[in-house]
């Protein structure tokens, strides 16, 4: 199952040296408009790398390579900065195909790493132990705000357009974000807003017992091979923490029922069928956002693309021919505000994604 994983490793002094090095890229690099906003920003962004790479070092653990907080600087005329915001238990290893579809059209990457996540693992026996203590489970909802309000900072002091985008918990994230405004554009692959039909039951039941709430959880020997074939993240989890992940959509969701949210340029995709999240609950956030079965702006990918549609680490046996044509779309919109071409109806009775690619 692909309900989003992954994670990282390095020390401070490299990571803070890294984020040193994309300031002075960024000061050097010609066609940078305002160049004191855009330092202002990657000031931000390097408080932010060091503070969580001391917190990943203090667990004796360190992040994952592929899972490590990175900036990737924009290639020729600077437009703007974009934000990818992963999902659970993954990391910024999701969207390696779609960063550079984003550097080369003039926009700076920021990738974070979502509170928690990202820690090295260990071996243990024929599979690996991870680290989760750090991962949000008591006041959770509020730990997950208090990042999207860092990454808020970093994305309002750069100059040019802002854009945010954000897949499964990511997308929770991205939505509470997308509130505080100061957005051109905004997109929700999938977002967390209530898990998938199978777990919200079992939430519900294991919030009553309290001594269960911690007991450990594993996505399985499908994580575990997935990870062999070189996925970074992490596998397991407890019922404290992916509730956590949940109850910030959701909440978010409820906040838009009583304030009547308005939102900016948004494109909103959903997975038919998620086994991971709940897609009535994201195209309820959709109709709570104003839109309805005319819009443009909204879509839903076929079933068998599965809730990770983006990841290439994700469902390895499966062959996911249209991923560099929904990257591409993805990116259309992103820099340039291009809806996802739509194509007849899904079964919920809204707009389906165009996806023309045909297996291999």
């Amino acid at each position: 199952m692909a309900f989003l994983r992954l994670v990282a490793c390095s020390s401070v002094l490299a990571s803070v040296d890294a984020a040193r090095v994309a300031v002075a890229k960024t000061n050097a690099t010609a066609g940078v408009e305002g160049g004191s906003d855009a330092e202002a920003s990657n000031s931000y962004w390097e408080q932010y790398v060091a503070a969580v790479t001391r917190k990943a070092d203090a667990s004796g653990r360190g992040y994952q390579d592929a899972c490590k907080p990175q900036m990737h600087r924009n290639q020729g005329r600077y437009r703007g900065s974009i934000m990818l915001f992963h999902g659970f238990t993954a990391c910024p290893q999701q969207f390696e195909k779609l960063i550079p579809a984003l550097t080369s059209r003039g926009y700076t990457v920021f990738n974070p790493v979502l509170p928690g996540h990202g820690y090295n693992f260990e071996p243990r026996g024929n599979s690996f132990n991870d680290f989760v203590a750090d991962l949000p489970s008591h006041n959770a909802e509020e730990e997950y705000r208090v990042f999207a309000r860092e990454m808020h900072q970093v994305m309002q002091a750069a100059q040019g357009e802002k854009v945010i985008f954000g897949m499964s918990l990511g997308g929770g994230v991205a939505a509470w974000l997308g509130h505080l405004g100061g957005y051109d554009r905004s997109m929700l692959a999938a977002p967390l807003i209530l898990a998938g039909r199978f777990f919200n039951p079992f939430l519900s039941v294991i919030s009553l017992s309290p001594g269960r709430r911690y007991r450990p959880l594993s996505w399985g020997q499908g994580c575990e091979d997935e990870r062999a074939a070189g996925r970074a993240g992490i596998c397991a989890f407890n019922p404290a923490i992916l509730k956590a992940a949940r109850d910030l959509g959701r909440d978010h969701s409820n906040d838009a029922t009583r304030d009547g949210l308005k939102v900016g340029d948004m494109q909103i995709v959903f997975v038919e069928e998620d086994s991971a999240v709940s897609t009535n609950a994201v195209i309820n956030l959709a109709i709570k956002y104003g839109f309805d079965k005319s819009t443009s702006k909204v879509c839903g990918m076929d079933e068998g693309m599965g809730h990770s549609f983006l990841s290439p680490y994700d469902d390895i046996h499966v062959d996911k021919y249209w991923i560099p044509e929904v990257t591409q779309k993805i990116a259309d919109y992103l820099t340039q505000g291009q809806p996802l071409a739509q194509d007849g109806l899904s079964t919920s009775g809204w707009p389906g994604c165009e996806i023309t690619s045909s297996p291999r």
